[in-house]
């Protein structure tokens, strides 16, 4: 015997409609009340409290931020109704324009670059040339001192003289010179006396076969002159003024110029180196004081040096 489905009784219509109409209590509401009731009490905290809340609760929610992944690309010529196209011209005008641009920002960019670089350059110059100048002048001054340096030498050997050709060079120190030139003078008519001369020796090493030439300091100035002045009487014995290293390599660079025509001649007075030019007057000689003069005889150029009449 089959079950037959019981069926829920039925409501009746008064009691369905208040169970439709009554809804279930909402806590919020109690919560509204309650604040409602603390504000018309004064409660400031809670009226502060209540009123952002409502304050807030009433603004809009901000817009979600667009992705830009999802933007269509922009053509730059391209648009929804035409697309533009650039005639040969206007493209060539377009690339001319790109590269002033691109020339001046370059520009631009290379002078700030290089001006540092510059500045530096500039002040390196001006150093430099300053450090010129000082070598000039230093060079200046060093040449001033070695022609000072060799007066003074010069002038220690006023009172000797140099001979050459005082034959029986020994190559011994223990040689007696003195008694040579005092027999050289006398066989020569040469006034001289033992008491005259001070020292004599030979200068220069010892060669075979190599007569090594005297140096002769006098006592008295006019035993010297009486032997200068009788220089030209002699055979095969030459006596020249003791002249210093420098002198020396002066008066050679002379007689180089003399063989070579450009000086008429060259020769040594009182320790001092004169010469004369095939175009001077007659009784004009110039006096050579450093090796700058006969670089500038050689070269041709004027001299500094004063004319001084014979």
């Amino acid at each position: 015997m089959s079950q037959q489905p019981t069926s829920k009784p039925k409501q009746s219509k008064k009691k369905r409609k208040k169970s439709a109409t009554t809804s279930p209590p909402n806590p919020d509401s109690k919560i509204q009340t309650k604040k409602s009731k603390l504000i018309l009490e004064g409660d400031i905290e809670t009226d502060i409290e209540y009123l952002s809340a409502a304050e807030y609760s009433d603004c809009p929610p901000p817009p979600a931020t667009m992705d830009t992944r999802q933007q269509p690309p922009i053509t730059a010529f391209t648009t929804k109704s035409a697309k533009y196209m650039l005639s040969e011209d206007e493209r060539e005008d377009i690339a001319q324009r790109s590269r002033a641009l691109m020339k001046e920002e370059l520009s631009v960019m290379f002078a700030e670059l290089m001006k540092p670089i510059k500045d530096e350059l500039c002040e390196t110059k001006n150093q430099l040339k300053i450090q010129i100048d000082k070598n000039t002048k230093l060079e200046s001054e060093v040449k001033d001192l070695q022609i000072a340096i060799d007066e003074q030498e010069q002038y220690s050997r006023r009172a000797c003289l140099r001979i050459n050709g005082v034959i029986g060079d020994e190559g011994s120190p223990t040689e007696n010179v003195e008694r040579k030139l005092l027999m050289l003078a006398e066989s020569n008519n040469i006034q001289l006396q033992p008491a005259d001369i001070d020292v004599a020796h030979r200068v220069g090493k010892p060669k075979p076969g190599y007569t090594r030439p005297v140096i002769v300091k006098f006592s008295n100035s006019k035993a010297r002159q009486r032997v200068m002045a009788a220089r030209k009487n002699l055979d095969n014995i030459y006596i020249n003024e003791d002249l210093t290293r420098y002198r020396q390599s002066i008066h050679y660079h002379a007689r180089v110029l003399v063989k070579n025509k450009i000086l008429e001649r060259t020769w040594v007075a009182g320790a001092k180196i004169f010469c004369r030019f095939p175009s001077s007057a007659e009784g004009t000689k110039i006096q050579i004081r450093s090796m700058d003069d006969i670089e500038a005889i050689r070269n041709g150029k004027p001299l500094t040096t004063p004319l001084v009449r014979q």
